[in-house]
Parts: structure tokens; C-alpha cells; sequence
């Protein structure tokens, strides 16, 4: 009897884990859905993830490619966390296996630890001593062929994820990098839309001067050739501004044509 309602527990506790772990894939969803950037997806999505999936802070780190290190760009903690403690905490980094978001950077897999402040790779034993966490988590971002941030969660428990949790975990690291893929494809059809529409403006640009400039440069030439023929007629005062003129539309159509080409 007493083991049918161990059981029965047990099938209750999982499918309100299950449940929950749905909630918050959702909540991800609907964070990225209403953001322009990963960065403004970062304090809904972290809440959504922490309070979902029971963790007390989380951490987004991207690769800076200039250095090929992850550096720390948004965190999101418990309200029983002291925030300004994180942020005053000395600027850290990490290559490529060093600490847990660098072995998440490499493996490109999720990668956990319990008892944190015992593990020698852990290299902010002050974050687990001075905040009570125990356990970390790390979800690798991959955009394309490469990872473009690791997520960092951390909690209180003491026991390992379970597989259904670490795949949980895997898809929303998915989900970022869809999301930033998505982003960056946009971005680069809004700039080729410019470009577009900047070159259909320099070609009209280019049309409205040349035609009017076209004809100065006939008139002005006309005039040059017949004060050639007759240089006592009453125009010949006007020679030198002609001929200045004369100057500056070839020099303007000189830079209409190298601007064409």
C-alpha cells in the first residue's frame, strides 16, 4: 500500500514537473517574441527560466570575438540575492574549457556541477560561499556552426539534472540561437535595403544634375566659341566667367562620370 502511494506521489511530482518544464519553454518563446534584441529577451527570459526551472541566478555570456573569450553581458538574480555584490565582483572571462561556460563553449552541451564550491574548475567559489549556491548549469547558445554565448544558471539543489531537464535546458539554448540567427538575418536585409534605396537616390542624384549641367556646359561652350570668332562683340566682358564656368562643368561632370563607374 504504502509503496502504490510512493508511487502515485512520484507520478504526481513528475507531471507537475514535466508541466512546468513546458510552462517555461513557452515563457522563452514569448520573451524572445517581443524582443528586438537578446539583450532586451534577457530579464524576462532569465525570470522565466530561474523561476521555472527552480534556479536562483542567471548569467549570459558572449563570445567576444576579438579575444575569443566569453565576457559577461547580462545577470539575473533572486530578489534574496544582493545584486550589488555581482556587480562590483572583480571582471572575469573564460577561454575555452576554463570553468563551466568554457566547457560548455567547447562540448557545444550542456554541462553541470553540484557542490560548486568544492569543484577546482569552479573559479568563483566566492559566488556559491557568499550566496548559498550549490549547483550550476551551463547552456551552450550555438548560432549556425559556431556558439555565440553560454548561459549560466545556478541553484540550490544538490542532486545532478536529470536527462529530461538537461534536454529541457539543450532546447532552450536552441531557441536563443534561433532567435539571434533570426536577428541577424534580418539585419542584413534591412541593410541591403538601404543600400538599395541609397543607390536608387544617388542615381536620381546623379540624373538631376547631369541634365541641367549638360546643358550649361553646351551653352556656355556655344558662347566661348563664338567670342573665339569675334572678340569685340559686347559680350566679351563675360569671356573670363565663362570660361570659369566652362571649368566647373567639366570638373562636376569629371566627378558625375567617376562617380557612374
Amino acid at each position: 500500500f504504502l509503496q502504490a502511494i510512493a508511487a502515485l506521489v512520484a507520478e504526481a511530482v513528475e507531471r507537475a514537473r514535466a508541466e512546468m518544464r513546458l510552462t517555461t519553454q513557452h515563457a522563452v518563446t514569448r520573451a524572445l517574441a517581443h524582443a528586438s534584441s537578446l539583450h532586451d529577451a534577457m530579464p524576462q527570459l532569465s525570470e522565466a527560466v530561474c523561476h521555472g526551472l527552480r534556479f536562483r541566478l542567471a548569467e549570459l555570456w558572449r563570445v567576444d570575438q576579438s579575444t575569443q573569450r566569453l565576457r559577461r553581458e547580462a545577470t539575473w538574480h533572486h530578489p534574496d540575492i544582493d545584486g550589488t555584490t555581482l556587480e562590483a565582483a572583480p571582471a572575469i572571462t573564460f577561454a575555452p574549457d576554463e570553468g563551466l561556460p568554457g566547457r560548455a563553449w567547447s562540448a557545444r552541451r550542456v554541462q553541470w556541477a553540484i557542490a560548486v564550491s568544492a569543484d577546482a574548475t569552479f573559479m568563483r567559489p566566492w559566488l556559491a560561499r557568499e550566496r548559498g549556491l550549490r549547483s550550476a548549469v551551463t547552456v551552450p547558445v550555438v548560432v549556425g556552426e559556431q556558439v555565440d554565448a553560454v548561459l549560466a544558471l545556478f541553484g540550490l539543489s544538490i542532486d545532478p539534472p536529470d536527462e529530461r531537464l538537461l534536454d529541457v535546458l539543450q532546447s532552450i539554448g536552441m531557441q536563443i540561437g534561433d532567435f539571434i540567427a533570426r536577428k541577424r538575418a534580418e539585419e542584413a536585409g534591412e541593410r541591403r535595403a538601404r543600400l538599395v534605396e541609397i543607390g536608387t537616390l544617388t542615381a536620381k542624384i546623379v540624373h538631376d544634375i547631369g541634365n541641367p549641367l549638360a546643358g550649361l556646359s553646351m551653352l556656355a561652350s556655344r558662347i566661348s566659341r563664338r567670342l573665339t570668332r569675334n572678340p569685340q562683340e559686347p559680350i566679351a566682358a563675360l569671356r573670363d566667367p565663362i570660361d570659369r564656368l566652362l571649368e566647373t562643368t567639366k570638373r562636376l561632370d569629371g566627378l558625375i562620370q567617376e562617380f557612374k563607374s
